[in-house]
């Protein structure tokens, strides 16, 4: 069990003068991301929100590495991906590098939402299900969708 001098986690920090993002490992080990070439122009709330978003992203992308020097090396390489390529929002407020996705992402679907009303459902919220999709409301898969099809009698 870890003392109460111990750290186990990583420490943030931001300068907001300097523009400095700066990470203090459990170790020691300390990782200092300059964020001028991405902020400038943004506003103090601005640049705050998005150093977050950054601090974010990084931490979550070295999660699996087991050692602060290969945790150093990934938010290295991800900030150096943000400096050359940007980032962008990859929906519900979540962030990756211009043009890169995740190798396991793959699109979200409200299934679980009419998956256990599929029994009871009627033809008419069936096909107002259908009206949702074609709006692009809700995203089904493909077995979801096509058992929606068969209660709104649009069999395929």
């Amino acid at each position: 069990m870890a003392t109460k001098d111990e750290r186990k986690n990583t420490v943030w920090s931001y300068n907001l003068n300097t523009h400095k993002l700066s990470a203090l490992f459990p170790n020691d080990a300390k990782l200092v991301l300059d964020l001028s070439p991405v902020v400038g122009g943004l506003t103090q709330q601005q640049e705050l929100v998005y150093q977050y978003g950054i601090k974010q992203w990084i931490s979550s992308n070295y999660a699996a590495e087991k050692t602060p020097a290969g945790k150093i090396a990934s938010a290295e390489a991800d900030f150096n991906g943000l400096v050359e390529k940007g980032i962008e929002i990859i929906g519900e407020g979540k962030i990756g590098l211009v043009g890169r996705s995740r190798a396991n992402a793959a699109p979200r679907t409200q299934d679980g939402l009419v998956k256990d009303k599929l029994n009871t459902m009627t033809e008419s919220q069936a096909k107002a299900m259908l009206l949702a999709v074609g709006l692009g409301v809700v995203r089904f898969s493909e077995d979801v969708l096509a058992s929606i099809k068969i209660l709104a009698g649009e069999e395929e």
